[in-house]
């Protein structure tokens, strides 16, 4: 098996901190109120699912109409936050295959890049450092990328595997915002994982889909007074939050992509061992 014991949103979180170390900048634990919501652990997700609400999801049983989030005096930075005033984002996270031992101590590799002014040509230089998960002491190191290492072992995975690490490096081996699952298909479609038809073709499902949920939570006289296409846009963007592995199965219950049962199986064992 090549997908094995990936990292959780804690390592990610650490990876945030190595980051921002690096660039000379000290993440704060907490920040004032009207601070971003903080991300969500699968985990943690699950052994809360039966005590309240937590994600919502277009045309879920039983889902209420959205509210907003009352944000506390104080709340956690977002881990994906944190990367952005830190360090840009990790673009890809993938296991490092060339390594000796057994699979769940394999390193993994995460790919970060970050943009920063060029004084001389007033224009962006964009800086790209690869970092390696040491599973036994939990810490992130900066990797020397020889004879292009990083780019050798994404090749190595299977393009179903390929297409889910984007998605995974963007939810942050957490869960997906709107922005973020977006921003996952023009990732997957820049490197040819995904034809642009594809990309299109999952947002209008997830839109039509958030509008379906829209209708459903309104009366008929609250509809007269809405705009249910921009309703349902601002409840995507507000509300929905989706994992990696749901964003996969919407795409092959689409016919968008096809991944097979042993990549399936891997994915999928993977997602139940870190729960």
């Amino acid at each position: 098996p090549v997908w094995v014991n990936p990292p959780t949103l804690n390592d990610m979180h650490l990876l945030a901190r190595v980051c921002a170390m690096r660039c000379g900048i000290r993440l704060l634990n907490f920040q004032e109120e009207g601070s971003i919501e903080p991300a969500v652990d699968k985990s943690q997700r699950r052994a809360t699912a039966g005590g309240g609400a937590s994600s919502h999801r277009p045309g879920q049983k039983g889902a209420r109409r959205p509210s907003r989030p009352t944000l506390g005096a104080h709340r956690r930075l977002s881990v994906r936050s944190e990367l952005r005033l830190a360090i840009g984002q990790i673009s890809l996270c993938i296991p490092d295959l060339a390594s000796e031992g057994p699979a769940r101590k394999r390193p993994w590799l995460a790919k970060v890049t970050r943009q920063r002014l060029d004084p001389e040509k007033s224009g962006m230089i964009e800086d790209v450092l690869i970092y390696s998960l040491d599973r036994e002491t939990k810490r992130w190191y900066v990797s020397e990328d020889e004879d292009n290492h990083f780019e050798k072992m994404r090749r190595s995975l299977p393009p179903a595997l390929q297409l889910f690490a984007i998605l995974e490096a963007q939810a942050l081996f957490g869960e997906l915002s709107w922005a973020a699952a977006k921003s996952s298909m023009d990732a997957a479609e820049r490197e040819g994982l995904l034809s642009e038809e594809a990309a299109e073709k999952y947002v209008e499902h997830m839109e039509a889909k958030a509008e379906d949920h829209i209708r459903d939570i309104h009366s008929a006289a609250e509809l007269e007074q809405l705009d249910v296409q921009e309703s349902a846009i601002e409840y995507l963007e507000e509300h929905v939050k989706v994992s990696a592995v749901e964003v996969l199965a919407v795409l092959c219950d689409l016919n968008l992509v096809e991944v097979p049962d042993h990549v399936w199986k891997q994915i999928l064992d993977a997602d139940q061992t870190n729960a």
